[in-house]
């Protein structure tokens, strides 16, 4: 009998063991964990989402105040966030979906009761109850806010700006949109040519818009399959604090820069990815 409960109890103990750990795997096999080994993986702060409740409608307003469904978010590893002053957020959906930057909040607390959260911000929209709610930054305004509350800490940040086609009418093209995050170490930025590079294009690199390489050095290789040069950020620019890794002063694009002429075609697709040294809110 007491062989028989022993066995019992390990089964059931390595079948909950796989249901956590399958609980904190996403899509891939990728982990769902927001905190893990003392560093705050911003991406695993992106996918939440909640709804405005009330009123029914609020014409754009500076400041317009939304009325939330519920004070915060779980995340899928049971970490829970709430809205805070400065905090970015995409409200509405569609053509209607605006950046918001929250400069009031106030109900927005654990256990506080349904629609007692509400948040304000300046707004070109008419916004109301069912628009979605959701982060503005790709999770790292809330990583970074999280790791102040909790003492401060490390943030890991990385965004992906899609297969983006060159523009033809000019030599520079915005590949990635405020990809580069405020007060932020630059640890890489990376590309491949998803379609071949044509016409007066002889070679390209990645800068921040100001600085035409900051991120990669020239590449002539233009052809599909390829991939960017040797990230000069943290090699011949480290020291620099325009082209260095720290990137400090505000939030920058990815834009890829043609010598010689315009591309007649072509496509990148480009990556970005680093971490952010959060200070202690408190």
């Amino acid at each position: 009998m007491r062989k028989w409960l022993s066995l019992a109890v390990l089964t059931l103990l390595v079948a909950f063991a796989f249901v956590s750990a399958d609980a904190q795997v996403g899509k891939n096999g990728e982990s769902d964990l927001s905190h893990v080994g003392g560093v705050y993986v911003s991406s695993n702060y992106a996918n939440w989402t909640m709804t405005v409740d009330n009123p029914t409608t609020v014409a754009a307003a500076s400041p317009a105040t939304l009325i939330l469904r519920q004070p915060g978010q779980v995340l899928p590893d049971g970490r829970t966030i709430y809205p805070y002053v400065g905090e970015v957020v995409n409200v509405g959906s569609g053509a209607n979906q605006e950046a918001v930057t929250l400069t009031a909040t106030s109900g927005c607390f654990l256990n506080a009761p349904v629609d007692s959260c509400t948040i304000t911000g300046n707004t070109s929209n008419t916004h109301g109850r069912g628009d979605v709610v959701a982060s503005g930054t790709n999770g790292v305004g809330e990583a970074t806010q999280d790791a102040g509350n909790n003492g401060g800490g490390l943030v890991y940040w990385s965004n992906d700006g899609g297969i983006v086609a060159l523009s033809t009418g000019g030599t520079t093209t915005t590949v990635c949109t405020g990809c580069i995050p405020i007060n932020s170490l630059v640890l890489g930025v990376v590309a491949r040519v998803t379609t071949t590079i044509t016409s007066a294009c002889t070679g390209w690199e990645l800068g921040d818009g100001t600085t035409a390489a900051r991120f990669t050095a020239n590449n002539t290789n233009l052809t599909a399959g390829t991939v960017s040069a040797l990230n000069t950020q943290t090699t011949s620019g480290v020291a620099s604090t325009t082209t260095g890794m720290l990137n400090i002063s505000t939030a920058k694009n990815i834009v890829a820069t043609c010598a010689t002429g315009n591309p007649g075609a072509g496509a990148l697709h480009v990556k970005a990815f680093g971490y952010i040294l959060a200070t202690p809110n408190q």
